[in-house]
């Protein structure tokens, strides 16, 4: 990533007494180490595996007043207030990474925060006049260094891939392996909510150093507005559709579906057979990594999502040559995507839940018109942001799929 500015600060090395929740945090006065201590004292969101109930608990709970603190750069000063963690919990090959999200603003606007360690990390769109974009705030031994996260981030090492004339998706209807078959039959009727987990499998050439730049740009805001559905639904007297998102990175497993030849292995295919063999092959390895793990989640809470930078050559019918984007079996549990959009991997997530890209729409978001998720890619408006939200009748759909526990 470029970075775009680096500020050093000079702090005071002593401080007369410990800051307090209430005390406005300042980072040249407490420095990174007090603050992300504070951070981490807030606990996780305790989502109910039952009926909602409105209690003094929960009640004195939510009106908690956001966690503040402040830090400068070469703009002046910037407020951050930390309002929730959120529920989720961050793997790698299902270790746990000690990384936790959380729900804040800075200035006012919407944005994400991570902690790892000490190290802070904020993430928040920004509108420059002409187009939205994604800065990025790292908070680290008391230095604060911005950068703006593009999808250009990931192609520093790239194979030669010429500009594509369109990005296609299309939804196959496939049905699973046996072993895909075997997770579907673990579905039950528990009466606590189950974790909605995504097992996140890496190609060979993203690094893991991006792992928290994905989180950022791509998935952080995903779950954000996965949990405000889920809370939604519960506020109408509903059960919750999950109690918290486990993300679990993969980036070791030797898949041959994830070597360098998927690009040009299937391109004398129809696109449509070309993603169908594709999944297949990925299927095939997925099947014995399943077994392996002995996964015991219920098929509609447990999803397998195949990233990468490049995308695949197929065929159109006349033979011309063309990129596959994205790729998703709706409303079962694999997906392919790539970073070419920083909402193509929620698409792909969304279609996996039963969204559907018909469903997708247009609305008015300041400063300008936006379009949901799953919007069909070939149709993306140059002139339109994404809304980083499903559309009412998707979200609906979402619910449907996640109430199946």
């Amino acid at each position: 990533m470029k970075n775009i500015y680096a500020l050093s600060l000079t702090l005071l090395t002593l401080t007369p007494n410990p800051p307090t929740w209430a005390e406005e945090l300042s980072l040249g006065k407490f420095g990174s180490q007090a603050i992300a201590e504070q951070i981490r004292a807030i606990p996780p969101v305790r989502e109910s595996q039952t009926l909602i109930e409105e209690t003094e608990e929960t009640e004195e709970t939510e009106s908690q007043p956001p966690l503040t603190f402040t830090y400068s750069n070469t703009a002046g000063n910037q407020q951050v207030s930390v309002i929730e963690r959120l529920p989720a919990i961050i793997l790698e090959n299902g270790r746990e990474t000690g990384t936790s999200i959380y729900s804040a603003t800075i200035n006012d606007e919407n944005a994400l925060l991570s902690l790892h360690n000490n190290t802070i990390k904020i993430s928040h769109d920004q509108f420059d006049g002409a187009n939205i974009i994604t800065l990025h705030t790292v908070i680290d031994q008391n230095t604060v260094t911005e950068s703006v996260l593009s999808p250009e981030d990931f192609t520093q090492e790239t194979i030669q891939q010429d500009t594509p004339p369109s990005i296609q998706t299309r939804q196959i209807q496939e049905q699973p392996s046996e072993e895909h078959q075997a997770v579907e039959l673990q579905a039950t009727h528990s009466k606590e909510a189950p974790a909605l987990n995504i097992h996140m499998f890496k190609h060979q050439r993203i690094a893991r150093a991006n792992n928290d730049h994905i989180l950022h740009q791509y998935l952080g805001w995903w779950i954000k507005h996965m949990n405000e559905i889920n809370r939604k639904h519960k506020k109408q007297g509903n059960r919750p559709l999950f109690s918290r998102v486990i993300l679990n990175w993969v980036p070791d497993q030797p898949f041959a579906s994830l070597r360098d030849n998927y690009i040009t292995k299937y391109d004398t295919l129809v696109y449509w057979e070309a993603i169908g063999a594709f999944m297949g092959d990925f299927r095939k390895d997925l099947d014995n990594w399943v077994k392996e793990q002995s996964i015991q989640t219920p098929a509609s809470h447990t999803k397998f999502l195949l990233m990468s930078n490049w995308a695949m050559y197929a065929r159109e019918p006349s033979r011309k040559r063309k990129w596959v984007w994205i790729m998703s079996d709706q409303g079962r549990q694999t997906g392919f995507t790539t970073f070419q959009h920083t909402h193509l991997p929620a698409h792909v997530l969304g279609t996996m839940m039963g969204a559907h890209p018909k469903h997708s729409t247009t609305k008015y978001k300041f400063p300008w018109f936006c379009e949901t998720i799953t919007v069909p890619p070939p149709e993306q408006s140059v002139l339109k942001t994404n809304c980083r939200k499903y559309s009412p009748k998707n979200q609906q759909l979402i619910i449907e799929h996640l109430s199946r526990w």
